[in-house]
């Protein structure tokens, strides 16, 4: 049970497509105006994922590996994934042709989608069972959802804010973005760190710097923003802030790491 827990915390926080691996960025910039197009967005790729994580894994598995052609496997994933991305267009026409028309060209584009692609790959490299393939890839799409969503809200009251005509629409949207950009360099060192507290045996370190990056610090640091400031262009410190924070933290519990579990394997080796 706790490597399914962990498999659901990585999949929707540590290692977020969006937020961590930087996939599915196309989308996330293009249909995250709205929530309505977001979450018909997220529940598209949600969809795609637990059906190309269901089928890829037998074929994979049971065709390409026995026949020894594993190097097909990129071209033969893409091949299924298109296939329910195709169902998912055709449901969306007949049944919501409002959504349809909201989502446009980045419905199709699903098949080429790297966060999908790159899904049914990592569940192989990473050698998960049938069903911890599935669970990754059912809050993999949540986790994608949650993104769209949260973002789809700073959008809008971005918009909303009183700026340059100039700044208003994709500019205003590449600023926040580049705003985000600050936090990447102590993300991806929080990573790291994450991946080392893993691999001895301190999970909860890593979780611990996980929940200060992405819920403890930067909630009360956004509120904080919005209610001092009474501006939305200021809520995105609050990112490069939760960051700085969690790398913190993150470098004590190297330090403490280190102290208590790596110095004296290094002391053992020398004698």
């Amino acid at each position: 049970m706790k490597e399914y827990f962990g498999i659901m915390l990585a999949a929707m926080l540590t290692d977020n497509f969006v937020l961590s691996k930087f996939m599915g960025i196309c989308p996330f910039l293009g249909v995250s105006k709205k929530a309505s197009s977001s979450l018909g967005m997220g529940a598209a790729v949600t969809f795609v994922m637990v059906c190309a994580a269901m089928v890829t894994y037998p074929i994979y598995h049971a065709i390409l590996v026995p026949l020894e052609i594993i190097y097909l496997k990129t071209i033969a994933f893409i091949l299924i994934i298109a296939l329910f991305v195709q169902l998912v267009e055709i449901a969306l026409k007949k049944l919501m042709p409002p959504l349809y028309n909201a989502l446009g060209v980045y419905l199709p584009l699903i098949t080429t989608n790297c966060a999908v692609l790159g899904l049914t790959i990592l569940n192989i490299d990473n050698e998960y069972s049938f069903l911890q393939s599935v669970v990754n890839a059912f809050f993999s799409g949540l986790g994608f959802m949650m993104v769209l969503l949260i973002f789809s809200g700073v959008r809008s009251k971005v918009e909303e804010a009183d700026i340059p005509e100039t700044f208003k629409g994709i500019p205003s949207t590449l600023i926040a973005a580049a705003i985000l950009s600050l936090s990447f360099l102590p993300a991806a060192l929080g990573i790291i760190s994450s991946t080392l507290f893993q691999a001895t045996g301190k999970g909860m370190y890593s979780l611990i710097v996980s929940a200060l990056r992405q819920l403890v610090v930067i909630l009360p640091a956004a509120y904080a923003f919005a209610v001092i400031y009474k501006d939305p262009n200021m809520v995105w410190w609050a990112y490069p802030i939760s960051e700085i924070a969690a790398l913190t933290v993150c470098s004590v519990l190297v330090i403490r790491l280190y102290k208590k579990n790596i110095r004296h394997l290094d002391e053992q080796r020398r004698v």
